[in-house]
């Protein structure tokens, strides 16, 4: 008689008793009468956590292809939406070397492994404020869009002390899960941490350079479909209104004319408002129009009686 192979062995192991545990559960579920099956065991436990790890990596797969496509549909390039996430998920090994071999943590947890959902989150909007912040780069008058160093420079400023501080506040608030009594937490929020860090500086040094290349090759080639997208017709910029077909443009958000601007900035100052001052924003997409011709007016204007509101 020949005895079971190795393989053969590792097969019942985990299927046999994993199928029969499994029926056990599922009829407990359906019959209250019946008892519940609790069980322990290192073969049986390593089967069912890989195949929870498998589960949440087609989770991670998901969220990252999502994150991706709507990262092209905002910026219009793939180009930018590709060396983005690239960068992205770049901070995952080198967050895991400093964690590892610079911290010297021996262990890493499975919760770790929700960070990738964190970063994600936090990758795509730096993303897109850096995106955005070199677009409006280009409609900063003169002394900006004179060259693409000054459009850089200007973006970099601009962009990276927003970053800085939302990254900041989000890695010190996993940070401080260190002093946490319970282990998986703690290694969690130390890696999550550094995780945050690491995707700001490369955030602030591998993307403008990636900025720089897509300006050189792409900008004003738009890598989606442009006529999907409401757009306000060649007459209706000139007359600084918004387009019939434009949602925004229904809503009554206008585009803000040279001269209207002016009259606005004239107007704000004679009411003492010394620190207001509009722009030509013709050429700002709908949303940028939005909060620059109304939110951020009204906020100003009225924030004691917001602030009071939520308050009270």
């Amino acid at each position: 008689h020949s005895f079971p192979t190795r393989r053969s062995s590792d097969l019942w192991i985990l299927d046999a008793p994993l199928t029969i545990l499994n029926d056990a559960t599922d009829l407990a579920e359906d019959d209250e009468t019946i008892p519940k099956v609790f069980y322990i065991g290192t073969g049986v436990t390593d089967a069912q956590v890989n195949d929870v790890i498998l589960g949440d990596g087609a989770l991670a797969f998901a969220a990252i292809l999502f994150v991706g496509l709507y990262t092209w549909f905002h910026t219009g390039s793939s180009f930018l939406a590709s060396l983005g996430m690239l960068h992205v998920l770049m901070s995952l090994p080198v967050a895991y070397f400093i964690f590892r071999f610079i911290i010297g943590a021996e262990k890493f947890g499975m919760l770790n492994t929700l960070s990738i959902f964190v970063i994600l989150g936090i990758g795509a909007d730096d993303i897109f404020l850096m995106v955005d912040a070199f677009k409006q780069s280009k409609l900063a008058g003169t002394a900006v869009s004179q060259s693409l160093r000054h459009r850089l420079a200007w973006t970099w400023a601009r962009a990276s002390k927003a970053m800085l501080i939302t990254s900041l506040t989000t890695s010190f608030a996993f940070f401080a899960n260190a002093q946490s009594i319970i282990q998986p937490i703690r290694v969690f929020g130390v890696f999550t941490g550094f995780l945050v860090i690491v995707n700001f500086l490369l955030v602030i040094s591998w993307f403008p350079a990636v900025l720089v290349l897509w300006s050189r090759w792409f900008e004003d080639k738009a890598m989606v479909c442009t006529k999907c997208l409401p757009r306000s017709s060649d007459k209706d910029v000139e007359q600084g209104e918004p387009g019939e077909s434009s949602i925004f443009g229904r809503l009554g958000v206008h585009q803000m004319s040279e001269a209207e601007a002016n009259k606005r900035s004239a107007i704000a100052q004679r009411r003492g408002k010394t620190n207001r001052k509009f722009i030509d924003v013709t050429g700002y997409r709908p949303v940028e129009r939005f909060f620059y011709s109304y939110y951020a007016p009204f906020m100003q204007d009225h924030k004691g009686k917001i602030f009071g509101f939520f308050f009270i």
